[in-house]
């Protein structure tokens, strides 16, 4: 059996359990950086693992919630065990020290959680493929921020710092763990091939500097005005092989005239606008919850897209009810807003993917 507790740091003191193994701290980074104490948390969990991570916005209570949380949790029969590595530390061989790590046996899942300054996503998730092969569910996601233009922090067992990639294992023959994913985005308009770019910075696209076609495109009247129009639109991704995935903007460098996505292209890419409808994407939400809710999980984490924090403004608050209608009143849900979020696909061999624009749902149950 899986119990939580969730706390903000104004009530933290409520807390007389010492025996969670798991705890979360979400937070805005402006909120780590000033009214944090990460040795008040130590206290309350001395046997836990502690992740503190910056978010976009976070769960508490069920609910979305703007103050820093501490979301704990204990599994009475699963181990669990963490491992960090930092970039500047580690070098371009960050996420392949981490993995040689993690110990194999009876490993059920690994859970990643990474600030946007370590590196590249697509790298640490090809390495994670290459060495688990479909075998377990890895999940996670990009640690988020209010400020786009700030990095996001994430840490292990410490406060939140930048150029961080964290690995938590939950090990155990008796924990059963399920995924699945929202994605509300619909494809409208032309497509348009990628013809040049440089990882996840768009350059080109139909042989045209991409910052120029989307500016023109979304009929941008400035450079503040272009941010804020492109950050509505994410792209629907159509792959050589017929896959599709949606990549969120996450940035625009005017100075070099690019535009920075949440995840890799490819060279002949063809990408299309997307738009998404408020009701139909809540209904959908609620309708993907209840799938998974039929294995009536003990505790859901979930990681939820920037950009649908960005679309939905007002209504977000409607999102988070939407899942707890679809999983059920007596469902913990725990999570955060990403940059980018990560979940195993069944139908591409149970690779693990990397998403935007959607939510991605693990369902744990001992």
């Amino acid at each position: 059996m899986i119990s939580s507790q969730e706390f903000t740091l104004k009530d933290l003191h409520q807390c007389t359990e010492q025996k969670h193994q798991l705890v979360f701290v979400f937070g805005y980074r402006e909120q780590f950086e000033k009214e944090f104490d990460f040795d008040l948390v130590r206290a309350k969990f001395p046997n836990a693992q502690i992740i503190t991570t910056s978010t976009a916005g976070h769960i508490h209570e069920n609910q979305f919630d703007e103050n820093i949380v501490i979301s704990a949790h204990h599994f009475e029969k699963s181990q669990i065990k963490a491992f960090a590595k930092n970039a500047k530390v580690e070098g371009k061989e960050v996420s392949k020290r981490l993995i040689s790590e993690i110990p194999k046996e009876n490993l059920k899942g690994l859970l990643i959680i990474a600030d946007n300054t370590f590196g590249n996503s697509t790298d640490l998730i090809n390495d994670l493929n290459e060495e688990y092969k479909g075998e377990i569910n890895i999940f996670g996601g990009l640690a988020g921020n209010l400020d786009l233009k700030v990095p996001s922090i994430s840490g292990l067992n410490e406060a939140p710092h930048e150029n961080n990639v964290i690995a938590v294992g939950f090990y155990g023959e008796s924990l059963t763990i399920k995924t699945n994913k929202v994605i509300t985005a619909k494809g409208f308009g032309l497509d348009y091939m990628v013809s040049d770019y440089d990882r996840n910075v768009l350059i080109g696209l139909n042989g045209k500097p991409a910052y120029e076609v989307m500016y023109k495109l979304l009929g941008a009247e400035s450079e503040k005005h272009f941010e804020e129009k492109i950050m509505l639109y994410p792209f629907l991704v159509k792959t050589k092989n017929r896959t599709k995935f949606v990549r969120s903007p996450i940035g625009v460098d005017h100075n070099t005239k690019t535009l920075i996505y949440g995840g890799d292209f490819r060279l002949g890419d063809k990408v299309q606008l997307t738009r998404s409808d408020i009701i139909e994407g809540l209904e959908e939400t609620e309708e993907e919850a209840s799938f998974l809710g039929k294995h009536k999980p003990q505790m859901v984490f979930l990681t939820s897209c920037y950009g649908r924090r960005i679309f939905l403004n007002e209504l977000i608050h409607d999102e988070v009810t939407s899942l707890h209608r679809g999983f059920g009143e007596n469902i913990k849900l725990t999570g955060f807003y990403s940059y980018a979020e990560f979940l195993t696909e069944a139908n591409n061999n149970n690779a693990c993917e990397i998403h935007n624009n959607s939510i991605a749902l693990v369902a744990f149950t001992e």
